[in-house]
């Protein structure tokens, strides 16, 4: 694993970079007209990527809960990451106790513990994008906020989860407030849900 950062998506120093040749041209990926993502559907969605190298696919973040049904959370993020094409790293923000019926708990990821996997993440691998899912707290946010703002990829999609199943209303209101404040503003692309 002495060299994990290149097999992850990193191209080798020199190789790729903002105005290497590689980067002027685009690839644009049409997604199907409907295309299940947690518990969002997207229609009629194009984006374009910036073009990468022979064997260098983008690297793609999520930052997000777990959804052990495999339907939503970081396991669709990642499949979804992977039908397109892109690399798919991910963060872990909490832990449920879930099916396809619905949510029976939630065990939040400490907000430190975040920050440690962000910071030994993007030490070592190069990321294109992140999308964000479920943070859960406003401490989560403001270290996630914190780490974007210094990684400052080019394409930040928030889809946060706006309320979790069992959360007492004003802590609710506490965790939108700061979504709005701190994530909003650093994000090319929004799609909220509950």
């Amino acid at each position: 694993m002495a060299n994990a950062g290149a097999r992850l998506g990193r191209p080798a120093p020199g190789r790729c970079g903002p105005g290497s040749p590689e980067l002027t041209t685009s690839l644009t990926l049409d997604m199907p007209d409907t295309l299940l993502t947690g518990s969002v559907r997207l229609r009629e969605v194009s984006r374009t990527i910036p073009r990468r190298p022979a064997g260098h696919p983008p690297v793609v973040l999520t930052i997000a809960g777990s959804d052990p049904s495999g339907g939503a959370g970081i396991q669709a993020d990642l499949k979804t990451f992977a039908a397109l094409d892109a690399y798919g790293c991910a963060v872990l923000t909490a832990l449920t106790a879930q099916a396809t019926t619905g949510v029976t708990g939630v065990h939040a990821v400490p907000a430190g513990f975040v920050r440690e996997q962000v910071e030994t993440l993007v030490a070592d691998v190069s990321i294109n994008a992140v999308k964000i899912g479920m943070l859960g707290s406003p401490q989560t946010i403001d270290v996630v906020a914190q780490a974007l703002e210094s990684l400052k990829t080019p394409h930040l999609v928030l889809d946060p989860v706006l309320i979790c199943k069992g959360q007492e209303p004003g802590h609710a209101l506490d965790t939108d407030r700061a979504l709005r404040d701190e994530l909003l503003p650093l994000a090319t692309f929004t799609t909220p849900n509950h």
